[in-house]
């Protein structure tokens, strides 16, 4: 069995590791699509169709995400049953 405060440690270095991360931080589109645990194709689609996360276009054939774009997407798309549609 572990040691409750090793645990402990543990999730505050966790805790403030996440806390550390940049809001703003850029994603290209791979890395959005696996933060997302979707395909780069479905993360393409939603794109198009204005379904998806909101994004940056840095030019016509270069588009980003920000983590924060991301983490507010997932946040609007959380439902407590299935008849919330």
């Amino acid at each position: 069995m572990s040691d409750p405060s090793i645990v402990q440690e543990d999730l505050e270095r966790l805790r403030l590791k996440v806390m550390d991360l940049d809001p703003d931080e850029l994603y290209v589109e791979r890395q959005a699509a696996q933060f997302l645990k979707v395909s780069e194709k479905t993360l393409q689609y939603w794109r198009f169709t204005g379904n998806g996360p909101k994004f940056v276009r840095i030019s016509k054939r270069c588009v980003r995400y920000r983590r924060r774009d991301l983490i507010a997407w997932i946040e609007q798309h959380l439902k407590a049953s299935t008849s919330e549609m």
